[in-house]
């Protein structure tokens, strides 16, 4: 699964593992992915924020916002939450879109802040951060995917669809016919 990841987003998720172990979560939630990036990335976080203490209050606001358990062992199997699969979902989808042979932290940190009901992202949006400033790092102009809590066989199939129009797979038009076809346009 974790092939196309780079080495600093491999590390990035066994930073966001080891963060959930410390405050006791039962699995690796987006907050964990964040606090991650803040572990492993710091470099790219000072693109964004040249004041260490933005960093710091962004690493203090996910701890106070997270119910504290008791510590769970590294050695423990701790899955991804539904939401945190969808960061991976979204950072592997702008990487393909942007021709990335790799999935860096770069697609990650954009990942994060498109899942919008998550603390993480709104942590980062209130210290400034968007998906616009990201994608100017990222490069490319491209349409975002909405993130969504739930995504439903439309969503789904027009995701699959676009990537295959951008793979020179079917072209525009054959996208548009079998959306219309399945819509009974």
């Amino acid at each position: 699964m974790f092939e196309r990841y780079s080495e600093k987003a491999r590390r990035v998720i066994f930073f966001a593992r080891y963060e959930a172990s410390q405050l006791g979560g039962p699995a690796i939630e987006v907050e964990h992915l964040l606090l991650g990036l803040l572990r492993e990335n710091q470099d790219l976080f000072q693109k964004f924020f040249p004041a260490p203490e933005t960093v710091a209050a962004i690493r203090a606001e996910i701890e106070r916002g997270n119910t504290f358990h008791e510590k769970v062992s590294a050695s423990v199997d701790m899955p991804l939450s539904p939401s945190a699969k969808r960061v991976l979902m979204h950072a592997a989808a702008e990487s393909e879109k942007r021709h990335h042979r790799h999935i860096g932290p770069e697609h990650l940190l954009l990942a994060v802040i498109q899942e919008e009901a998550s603390l993480a992202s709104q942590a980062l949006m209130r210290h400034g951060l968007t998906a616009e400033k990201v994608i100017g790092l990222v490069g490319g102009e491209v349409e975002l995917f909405v993130s969504r809590t739930n995504y439903d066989a439309e969503i789904m199939i027009d995701m699959l669809l676009e990537l295959l129009v951008q793979r020179a797979v079917i072209s525009e038009d054959e996208r548009r016919a079998i959306l219309d076809a399945g819509a009974g346009r």
